[in-house]
């Protein structure tokens, strides 16, 4: 009866654990919210410790760590050895969760979760338990699949709207720039487009005609 009902909360848990993903991280753009929403997912399925989001610095070709919980002393040393002894690349080059046995009474087992965009390293999610390497199934790893598969695609989506955004500026920018250079010419400038909707009256033609442009 206790295992129906621990395989009834695990499944219900799955089940939000999926509908959140859909609805919660897709619905921002701000990469701190994103990590924040996945770090809540994975606690309702993975008991963790301690658990943190590091970035990947190709430029200098290091990790930086963006989010941290919970962490003390020891599972601070637990993520240096970690990034130290290349587990994150390991895993990286494996493009899917990797689970490391640790020689600690606290900690029994750490998780990396590697975050891939277009075959390139941006990051990783590391998660420590006192679980030990049993705990991690075949459906928590899956789990973590599609949760950091879901994370990288909001951080492209992120990327796109900042890229999206920036090209917006520069249109903007470029139009005001060409308003004023042609408010500023000394030449009368009409333009009408080809349904007779007046697209440009500058300065010097409403002059000309002694017509303001808000009259027309």
């Amino acid at each position: 009866m206790r295992l129906e009902q621990d395989l009834k909360e695990a499944y219900e848990n799955v089940i939000s654990v999926f509908y959140d993903i859909s609805k919660d991280m897709t619905s921002t753009f701000d990469e701190r919210e994103i990590v924040d929403i996945a770090l809540n997912l994975m606690k309702k399925v993975i008991s963790y410790s301690a658990v943190s989001f590091l970035k990947y610095s190709s430029a200098k070709e290091m990790y930086i760590i963006d989010k941290a919980i919970n962490y003390n002393r020891n599972t601070k040393n637990i993520l240096k050895k970690l990034i130290k002894d290349g587990i994150i690349e390991w895993a990286a080059r494996s493009a899917k969760p990797f689970v490391t046995i640790e020689e600690n009474e606290e900690i029994k087992t750490s998780v990396v979760v590697p975050l891939i965009i277009k075959e390139e390293l941006v990051g990783a999610i590391v998660i420590h338990t006192n679980k030990d390497d049993s705990y991690f199934d075949i459906n928590r790893i899956k789990i973590l699949e599609i949760i950091s598969s879901q994370i990288t695609i909001s951080f492209e989506n992120v990327m796109l709207y900042k890229n999206l955004e920036r090209r917006n500026d520069k249109l903007k920018a470029l139009k005001n720039y060409m308003d004023n250079v042609i408010k500023s010419l000394t030449n009368g400038i009409l333009v009408i487009d080809g349904k007779d909707v007046v697209r440009v009256f500058n300065i010097k033609m409403q002059e000309l005609l002694g017509v303001k442009s808000k009259e027309i």
